[in-house]
């Protein structure tokens, strides 16, 4: 049994971007419990419980934080059984296409009491600078990400298609994955991210404790180049990939997961000899990593909003509801199992 670690989820230079649709695996029968209620309902604590419960019953366990807080968690699957608890509430609303058949709405906010009304006034001032403090956050993140776009398409000229093709075989051939057969079945693209830009530094690589990394090495354009060529073949062999989408631009890959044999590929940029062209991607990557600092400063300042609209919540929820609600949503996770 394991644990991997994502994000569903992400600020880019394209603003919030969400594939909370690719938690469960659609190719096969799975349940969506979707969670509503506000800041400090105890969703996040909600979706760890039943996680752990799971993981200690021997399940395959992937957890999903967020991107803001990595500390905190958005949803969780049972990846042996296809069931997922996600939090469906702004910025990643989410709803259930049918509902009893592949999904149900758990609704938290009913536990609230309506003596929260007497915090409306101090709830919005918080809400508001939160959001403000967001948007700016989201500001510098999209400056860093024209300069990000600029500094990568300096180098498309350098690019070298033959070499892409040659590095490309190598790799799969370097894989040793089985039971290829091209043009069979089609691969699944799974897209998520495998980082985030939050307060902290939000990655999860060393605790996902990939069997294997594997690097490739070139320049910006040449790496770009060669994931995509490498995700198109391997999907068309019939491989299942995760596409872990590049936190700045979610158009270009960080990274691949081939779960099958869990391997984990990537770039690993190649540094040039200085010459003018270089030296410009320096001086924007120095201020990308400016950009990038300031955002985690606003972002840090919308936290300690969010924080206080939690205390209020905190006070006005009434606990013992959810915690039954939980030990019943386990029982019927535990029910739908069975049946499987």
């Amino acid at each position: 049994m394991e644990i991997k670690r994502y994000f569903f989820a992400s600020n880019t230079k394209d603003g919030f971007v969400n594939f909370s649709d690719n938690i469960i695996d659609d190719r096969f029968s799975g349940f969506t419990y979707v969670l509503k209620g506000g800041a400090g309902t105890g969703k996040s604590t909600f979706i760890k419980k039943v996680g752990e419960y799971f993981y200690n019953k021997g399940l395959n366990i992937e957890y999903f934080h967020c991107s803001f807080d990595k500390n905190s968690l958005d949803g969780v699957r049972l990846k042996d059984y296809n069931i997922a608890i996600v939090d469906g509430t702004n910025p990643h609303v989410m709803e259930v296409s049918m509902v009893g058949v592949n999904g149900k709405i758990l609704n938290v906010g009913d536990f609230i009491s309506e003596n929260i009304i007497k915090n409306k006034t101090e709830i919005e001032k918080n809400l508001s600078k939160k959001k403000n403090y967001y948007k700016i956050a989201n500001q510098y993140i999209n400056g860093a990400g024209v300069l990000y776009d600029l500094n990568n398409k300096t180098l498309v000229s350098e690019v070298n298609d033959k070499e892409v093709i040659i590095k490309t075989e190598q790799l799969i051939a370097s894989l040793k994955l089985k039971g290829l057969d091209f043009g069979v079945k089609k691969g699944r693209e799974r897209k998520l991210f495998s980082k985030s830009i939050g307060v902290e530094d939000n990655s999860f690589e060393r605790e996902n404790d990939y069997k294997e990394i594997v690097y490739i090495e070139g320049n910006k354009a040449q790496n770009q180049l060669t994931l995509k060529v490498l995700l198109k073949k391997l999907l068309n062999l019939g491989v299942d990939v995760t596409v872990f989408c590049d936190v700045l631009d979610s158009s270009l890959i960080e990274s691949l997961y081939i779960e099958s044999i869990d391997v984990l590929i990537k770039e690993k940029v190649y540094v040039e000899p200085i010459d003018e062209k270089r030296k410009l991607i320096e001086q924007n990557e120095k201020q990308i990593a400016f950009f990038i600092k300031k955002a985690k400063y606003y972002l840090e300042k919308a936290k300690k909003a969010h924080l206080a609209v939690e205390k209020f919540y905190i006070k006005n929820m009434n606990f013992d509801r959810l915690n039954n609600l939980q030990t019943e949503t386990i029982k019927e996770i535990e029910e739908k199992i069975k049946k499987t």
